[in-house]
């Protein structure tokens, strides 16, 4: 069948859809059917044709489309078809038709495979084919646009059967990381579906591998190109290493239920894992926080270390082992987290934090588990490590106090009670409540004029009393930080607690309180300098409260003082301003503590009682006594309380003791109301309390090796003000208990830390009543940069008594007083000038006019007169012209000092109780006891009857002349080299001997030796006529009473004086060398005297001594006697003399001078005191006991002067006769 297009008109567009239908030929006649049932409908056929008509001369319009085809088919599964949709756009502005060219391959089919396109239109057409195999195979199909056959578009597209498979990653390998037995790790596996269908799949493990291995998910979805993560879980059961292989199936996803699948895949992986043992321990085993503020936040960080090879998940606990009571409230102690996980050789820190609640030491436990991921399984708790903490409060001290300007006369000991200081320390040692808490910061939280206190401690700053328009009344307080941890403190003013209002907002009336404290505060009657202050442990800082008097009458001002995280106290600042010529004694208050006293002290102490005048005026007082004769009546007439000066006159500014004796025959407390009269003024009524206890009773707990709280404080406290470079080694010595009659000494420094300015400082003593203070040097001058030292002395009286003082140095600069000393020096001259210079004018002579070059010339101007110059009384003829231009020449004022304190304080006790309590530091003093006068003039008078040579005893300033005297001679002989080259030639020489060497050891010796006599030989002793004569002879010469006349008696006598000479001199060289063996020890000196006895006895010496005359041996004797008791008379004249009060002040003159000359030198750098001493040991010098002539002859000169007291000659036998035996055995 072919089709004709025969188009009726040009450049048309026709289109016809044909239907053709096809039946069997047999039916096309009724007759040719035989039977009904071979009759059937007509197929009918759908043809659309269409075509497009041109003009001879034209073309065909080339089209303008847009074609988007996939190129790949759906996946489907096997055996079904895959469809995909073709968009076609027509882009032109005409008409666009398409039809499938036969050229396509035959496997595609597109529906519908012609059409027609409008201009912006688009055409869908659905592409259809059954894929097979699991190749890609090529499907081209040809579309001809606008009937044309140069416009055709081929179109590839590609299909297969999409198979069932996974990728598998790592190589199809799962390695698990050690892990610990008993425990779980866990191990990541990922897959993904390469392929284009949905699958499911599901792991298989064998039953036996169940217990140990776990993956999550085991079955699931996986879509196409999906990727998957697995998570495997490995639980080791012992310490091995493992091998498994798990299987996965996969199928094609979107099954019905129950319907098994038509195909699956199968895959095999290997999984390895090793089982190990591995433990978890801390870097510190024992973590110190410190100190850590009570209620404040401090962190640290723990430590843990994974020393094995396996992955350890733990989980921490923690337990409070002190303090046990301590369980209300946030806890103190907590871990950033509790559980976690550490890699094989690895640490992991955690964060502690602290935050304690009261004051206490704090120690916990920290613990650790293991944990198990797969069955969150907890191993047993093992200790990891110890946590310790101590919770303190900022602890803040008062080391010092003292006063300037108008308060300069309160002694320091008196303004300690008027601060309350006492007091504020124990306050200030203890812990705050929890109402001080509130603001643990200083905080303004108050609307109203006079803020709400949480504090329960109020105390008293009294600043004493002075004359209105005086000088302020300065106190400075040294505040140290005697905790362990920094603090801020501040003084806080009502007004630094109150909000800052709108005008508006205050109020408009105030009551007289509030009046009162906002004249202060406007005023600055009270300041304080700094007000607010950081210090770190250890670090002291001085304060300076002032008050100022400007107006007459009682200032009060509450302020809060305020530690950071610890104590609040309330202080009130009192004042009192008096008026000009009023008498005011300032009582501290109405009641006084004596020092308790034991009972049944024979010597009680004398203790002082302070009274201030704060007028301007002085003021007398008298204490009435009367009063104590009834406490004494009532207590079997014993005078418990005694005043020694109840009378007296108190000078503006300056403090009066009052001395007092309280001594207690009970153990109790004993009371006393005493009147004190102000002759002039009011009266007042103090009560005075003394505590008597019992020291056997109380032991080691009574109350008496302390003076007083104030004294325990820190000697080492600076109080120096801004801008002060001088200043004190220490502020304060406490010399503590004391005997009487004791002289004790301090060695202090007065250091100049300026660079270029030079002071000079005058000491100021005032008296004492009992005893003697003395600082020396009095005044001096100190270079920049340098330190001076001096000595404090005190010398206590020989009454048991308390001292307590006040030393003062006024410091200056040299520059201001030379400037001081010219102005006062040219103010001198003027008053001088002034006092003999006058001026006459006589108005009947005209006045000269003289030149310039001839008219007196005067090199200074004319001053001005003096104030308060009585004039001159002046003849009258003379008029005296003043002009009235001219004003006065006030004196010049000294310039202000710096005002320097030393307190010093002790107490003396009697002898006897100071050796009962203090037995062992009695050695440490020296009792400094003087002659009474009488003594001294009755001792001095016999002493110029006896020997009017002798000196009179010396005065202090020739003690002081001498000991400088003997300083200058041995620090000159120290410094001379030529003395230390002469001392050194000494030690080479021969030492002589000298009688002050003896003593009783060396004697015996002598006398035992002197018993020991050589046997003559027997040649010697024969009975032989010239032997005899000689013998006669020799004894004839020794004779005393026998005296011959001529030349033979001259010579005999020259001889025996000789001879005397010779013996004198053996007798002193045997001495030299029986002093030297006495310092050896006692074997020596028997061995030696052993070894003589056996050589005399090998050598023939007998132990009877040779016939000697009686006459001989009797005067020998008395000679010996006579140096004997010669030397012993020395001696007691030597101890005599050491046993004088002079000779002991005078050795102990000298040994604190040199102490003081090394502790000089010591603070110049010039002797280090803790360096090591260095001994040098010289080698032993070794001779043997019989020594050659040539060796003698070689021998050195210190072996010399050895060797002849280790072999001495025989003596002769004249010699031998002389020697008696000692005197000394002679003595009863």
């Amino acid at each position: 069948m072919r089709l004709h297009f025969q188009p009726p008109h040009p450049s048309g567009l026709y289109a016809v859809e044909l239907e053709a239908f096809a039946v069997y030929k047999v039916l096309q006649n009724f007759s040719n059917i035989e039977e009904d049932c071979t009759v059937c409908p007509s197929w009918c056929l759908t043809l659309r044709a269409r075509g497009h008509s041109y003009r001879a001369a034209l073309e065909h319009h080339i089209p303008q489309y847009s074609l988007e085809v996939p190129k790949l088919f759906p996946a489907v599964s096997p055996s079904e078809p895959s469809y995909c949709s073709l968009l076609l756009t027509n882009k032109g502005s005409m008409l666009l038709t398409f039809n499938l060219a036969p050229r396509g391959s035959s496997d595609l089919s597109l529906r519908p495979s012609s059409g027609l396109v409008a201009p912006g239109a688009h055409h869908i057409s659905l592409i259809c084919t059954c894929p097979r195999g699991n190749s890609w195979k090529q499907h081209t199909f040809y579309l001809q646009f606008n009937f044309c056959p140069q416009y055709l578009k081929e179109v590839s597209m590609q299909s297969r059967e999409e198979p069932l498979q996974l990728k598998l990653d790592t190589y199809k390998n799962v390695f698990f990381k050690p892990t610990q037995v008993g425990f779980s790790s866990t191990s990541l596996f990922t897959f993904s579906n390469p392929s284009r269908l949905p699958l499911e799949f599901e792991w298989r493990i064998s039953q036996q591998y169940q217990r140990m291995l776990a993956v999550q998910p085991a079955r699931g979805l996986i879509q196409p190109n999906e990727s998957l993560t697995l998570t495997w879980t490995f639980s080791p059961l012992e310490e091995t290493k493992y091998l498994f292989r798990v299987g996965v199936c996969v199928w094609e996803a979107n099954l019905p239920p129950n319907v098994k699948p038509p195909r699956t895949t199968h895959y095999m992986i290997r999984l390895v894992g090793m089982g190990i043992t591995s433990t978890l321990s801390a870097k510190e085993k024992e973590l110190d926080f410190g100190n850590v503020v009570v209620n404040s936040n401090q962190s640290r960080w723990l430590v843990l270390l994974n020393e094995g090879n396996c992955t350890l998940d733990y989980r921490l606990f923690l337990e409070q082992s002190s303090p046990e009571g301590v369980s209300s409230g946030p806890p103190a102690f907590q871990l950033e987290r509790t559980e976690g996980s550490i890699p094989p050789r690895s640490q992991d820190t955690i964060c502690l934090t602290a935050r304690p609640s009261h004051r206490s030491q704090y120690s916990w436990t920290v613990s650790y588990s293991l944990v198990s991921h797969r069955d969150n399984k907890v191993g047993e708790k093992q200790e990891l490590c110890r946590v310790f903490l101590m919770a303190v409060y900022p602890l803040l001290s008062v080391l010092d106090v003292c006063s300037m300007g108008s308060a300069q006369g309160i002694t320091r000991r008196h303004l300690w009670h008027l601060f309350s200081l006492d007091m504020l320390n124990s306050y200030l040692e203890r812990d705050p409540t929890p109402q001080e808490l509130t603001y643990k910061v200083p905080t303004r939280h108050s609307t109203s004029q006079i803020p709400p206190i949480f504090t329960p401690l109020k105390l008293d700053f009294n600043f004493g009393a002075a004359p209105i328009e005086a000088p302020p009344s300065v106190v400075l307080l040294a505040l140290k930080n005697s905790g362990v941890v920094p603090l801020d403190w501040a003084f806080l003013f009502p007004s630094d607690q109150q909000i800052d209002l709108e005008p508006w907002a205050d109020e408009a009336e105030f009551d007289c309180i509030e009046l009162h404290q906002m004249r202060v505060q406007d005023n600055c009657i009270f300041s304080i300098s700094p007000r607010t202050g950081s210090l770190s442990p250890g670090q002291e800082q001085v304060v300076e409260l002032q008050y100022s008097h400007l107006f007459i009458g009682t200032d009060r001002l509450p302020v809060l003082f305020k530690v950071s995280y610890g104590r609040e106290i309330l202080l009130n600042f009192v004042g009192v301003t008096v008026r000009l010529e009023q008498k005011y004694v300032h009582f501290t208050s109405t009641s006084h503590q004596f020092i308790p006293v034991p009972i049944g002290d024979a010597l009680p102490p004398q203790q002082i009682y302070e009274m201030y005048n704060g007028g301007s005026v002085p003021v007398t007082y008298e204490i009435q006594t009367n009063v104590l004769t009834h406490v004494q009546e009532k207590n079997f007439d014993h005078p418990i309380f005694c005043c020694l000066n109840p009378q007296g006159e108190i000078q503006p500014g300056t403090t009066a003791q009052v001395l007092w004796i309280f001594s207690p025959i009970e153990a109790k407390t004993y009371t006393v109301n005493v009147p004190v009269h102000i002759l002039g003024w009011n009266s007042a009524i103090i009560q005075f309390q003394g505590v008597g206890y019992d020291p056997h009773a109380m032991g080691d707990t009574a109350p008496f090796h302390n003076i007083s709280s104030w004294d325990n404080s820190s000697v080492h406290s600076r109080l120096m003000v801004p801008g002060q470079n001088v200043f004190l080694s220490q502020s304060r010595i406490s010399l503590g208990n004391i005997p009487v009659q004791s002289k004790c000494s301090r060695f202090l420094f007065l250091n100049n830390i300026s660079k270029n300015e030079t002071i000079v400082f005058v000491w100021q003593l005032k008296p004492l009543d009992f005893g003697e203070v003395s600082v020396s040097p009095m005044k001096g001058k100190v270079a920049p940069g340098e330190s001076i030292p001096f000595v404090v002395t005190l010398k206590a009286s020989v009454h048991a008594s308390f001292y307590s003082m006040d030393l003062v140095c006024k410091v200056y600069q040299q520059e201001l007083l030379q400037e001081f000393h010219k102005e006062l020096q040219e103010w001198k001259d003027e008053q001088v000038r002034q006092e003999v210079e006058f001026t006459i004018t006589d108005r009947k002579v005209e006045r000269r006019v003289y030149c310039t070059a001839c008219g007196p010339t005067r090199k200074y101007k004319t001053l001005p007169p003096i104030r308060k110059q009585q004039s001159l009384n002046q003849p009258t003829s003379w008029n005296l012209k003043i002009p009235k231009e001219e004003t006065s020449w006030p004196r010049p004022q000294p310039p202000s000092p710096i005002m320097l304190y030393l307190g010093l304080t002790a107490r003396a006790h009697a002898i006897d109780y100071f050796l009962a309590n203090f037995f062992s530091d009695f050695s440490r003093y020296f009792l400094h006891r003087d002659l009474p006068k009488n003594c001294v003039r009755e001792e001095s008078e016999a002493s110029e009857k006896e020997s009017p040579d002798k000196w009179d005893p010396a005065s202090k300033q020739k003690k002081q002349l001498l000991v400088d005297c003997l300083t200058a001679i041995i620090r000159g002989l120290l410094e001379d080299k030529t003395f230390h080259e002469a001392i050194e030639q000494t030690l080479v020489e021969r030492t002589p001997y000298f009688c002050q060497f003896w003593n009783e050891q060396s004697a015996r010796f002598m006398a035992h030796n002197s018993n020991v006599y050589l046997e003559p030989d027997s040649s010697l002793s024969s009975d032989s006529g010239e032997n005899a004569e000689a013998k006669e002879q020799e004894e004839d010469k020794w004779r005393p009473g026998k005296q011959e006349v001529g030349e033979e008696d001259e010579e005999e006598e020259e001889e025996e004086e000789e001879e005397e000479e010779e013996l004198e001199e053996e007798e002193e060289e045997e001495e030299i060398k029986e002093e030297e063996e006495t310092g050896k020890e006692e074997l020596e000196v028997k061995e030696e005297v052993k070894e003589k006895e056996e050589k005399l006895t090998r050598t023939g010496i007998e132990s009877t001594p040779p016939p000697m005359s009686q006459e001989l041996q009797k005067w020998w004797w008395q000679q010996q006697l006579k140096v004997i008791m010669k030397e012993e008379q020395e001696h007691d004249e030597k101890e005599a003399i050491s046993r004088l009060p002079a000779f002991a002040n005078l050795q102990e003159a000298l040994l604190e001078n040199i102490i003081q000359n090394i502790l000089v030198e010591a603070s110049r750098g010039e002797v280090v005191l803790t360096s090591r001493p260095r001994v040098i040991a010289l080698p032993p010098l070794s001779f043997p006991r019989t020594p050659t002539p040539d060796l003698l002859a070689t021998a050195p000169l210190e072996s010399q002067q050895i060797v002849p007291r280790l072999l001495a000659a025989p003596p002769s036998p004249d010699v031998l006769r002389t020697q008696a035996p000692s005197p000394l055995n002679l003595l009863p």
